[in-house]
């Protein structure tokens, strides 16, 4: 029997950095926090896993988004099908 998080291991993680300014990094992370805007575009596709939203501690205005999917195959489907 395999658990759920089994079945959801990662395969494929796709990163970004940002460089936001300074007065607009509470709207940043409300956008790409777990629950956010950004992950919403990625919910309902099939192989998304979940986002990670990691804030640099030494360049507080410097962030690395992580994109956690099932499969590179998974995470292209999505991009052709979301390409506009």
């Amino acid at each position: 029997m395999s658990s759920k998080s089994e079945n959801e291991r990662a395969e494929f993680v796709v990163m970004w950095e940002f460089r936001v300014r300074p007065r607009k990094w509470r709207a940043f992370e409300k956008a790409y926090e777990p629950d956010g805007v950004w992950s919403m575009l990625f919910r309902g596709s099939e192989g998304y896993i979940r986002t990670e939203l990691v804030r640099d501690r030494e360049k507080p205005l410097r962030y690395v988004t992580i994109d956690i999917w099932r499969s590179r195959e998974h995470y292209q489907q999505f991009k052709k099908k979301n390409r506009d």
